[in-house]
């Protein structure tokens, strides 16, 4: 339970729920978060960062009632970080220097914290490092600190990602071919963001004008198949248009079933091995595929790559079912263990994406199944 105090101090309190005195006091901003932790007859000096992150993510009333003592370009900039809230809070409170890079480049000073520039310090220290130029302060990134790699960490402030994510993003940018890429990018910054983080290589070569056409899925399935069937990427990398991107598709996907049909996965005595038995149960218009043979068959049909699966259907990391209407289709079941399965991709020919009626056929058969008892 939360409750704010008449000075503007949050008070949260487990006493209830456990049974005996437990409760944290906390500042408003303008007192410098500061607290005090209370458990049974025991009393703690805390601070925000000993409290932790998850405090900003309370919605109780009183919460956000206290959350409106922080200055709104603060709690904005906080927004943008997946973690150390609590720490730079804290301290962004206490220094005039840690607060004006919090409102100028959060991600900047985010990743300090993040690489453990700021721990185990004091608070002169602290001050002294977040004084710094912030083309100086890109140097503790690894980053040669141009004024563009400043610029690009400050943008994508704009953009909810993870740890993680940001963590790539920031390896991203010694990449000069990636820094011009986006510098100049006005297409949608979260979607070329991941492509990249994958990809690094796309703004160095030709194939760059696709970087903005593959946040369609459409375009994203062959691009991404492609790199499933493809020897020599050299191929992928001079690709322009979705035009050739198709051309490109559809020949790999002729030389891919050709090859399979010649090299079916066999056991010791040179047998073609079985697929496992499918979860689902057929239906008048939807069949297993319950070959090797009819597999590869499935992708020449239909003009798509599922043979390149072949080996993790066999290994039972995949079943494969046809549908024959409202439309002819390919559908992929992942299979998660423990009798779990979920419906993972399903593709018309030339990858197509289906139709709604035959997704919500589709849908209705499966969730039909999952719920039986």
């Amino acid at each position: 339970m939360a409750n704010l105090s008449y000075s503007g101090s949050l008070e949260i309190d487990w006493t209830q729920s456990l049974g005996h005195r437990c409760m944290v006091t906390l500042a408003p901003w303008h007192e410098g978060l500061g607290g005090i932790a209370v458990d049974e007859d025991e009393q703690t000096d805390v601070t925000l960062r000993h409290v932790g992150d998850w405090v900003f993510g309370l919605t109780d009333p009183a919460v956000l009632e206290w959350k409106e003592s922080f200055p709104v370009e603060v709690l904005l900039a906080l927004e943008a970080m997946p973690s150390h809230k609590a720490f730079l809070a804290e301290y962004a409170a206490k220094s005039s220097y840690v607060r004006d890079l919090l409102v100028s480049n959060p991600i900047l000073l985010w990743g300090l914290c993040e690489y453990g520039f700021l721990n185990e310090i004091t608070l002169d220290k602290i001050d002294a490092l977040t004084s710094k130029k912030q083309r100086a302060l890109c140097a503790y990134l690894k980053l040669e600190g141009t004024k563009q790699q400043v610029r690009l960490i400050k943008r994508v402030a704009d953009v909810r990602l993870s740890k993680d994510e940001l963590r790539s993003y920031i390896r991203l940018l010694k990449h000069q071919e990636v820094c011009n890429y986006l510098s100049h990018s006005r297409g949608d910054l979260e979607s070329e963001l991941k492509l990249l983080m994958k990809h690094s290589w796309l703004p160095g070569c030709p194939a760059r004008a696709l970087i903005p056409l593959l946040s369609e899925r459409e375009h994203w399935i062959i691009f991404r198949d492609i790199l499933r069937m493809i020897d020599d990427i050299n191929e992928l990398q001079q690709c322009t248009t979705i035009n050739a991107l198709n051309r490109l598709h559809d020949r790999l996907v002729i030389e891919l079933n050709q090859w399979r049909r010649r090299e079916l996965i066999r056991d010791d005595s040179g047998q073609p091995l079985p697929l496992p038995l499918p979860p689902l149960p057929a239906t008048e218009n939807i069949f297993p595929i319950t070959s090797q043979t009819e597999l590869i068959e499935e992708g020449s049909d239909m003009h798509h790559c599922i043979a390149s699966h072949l080996k993790s259907v066999v290994d039972g990391k995949f079943v494969v079912y046809r549908m024959m209407s409202p439309e002819r289709l390919t559908i992929e079941v992942l299979l998660v263990g423990d009798g779990q399965y979920l419906l993972r991709e399903v593709r018309g020919k030339y990858n197509k994406l289906p139709s709604p009626e035959s997704m919500g056929v589709i849908e209705r058969w499966f969730t039909d199944e999952v719920n039986k008892p």
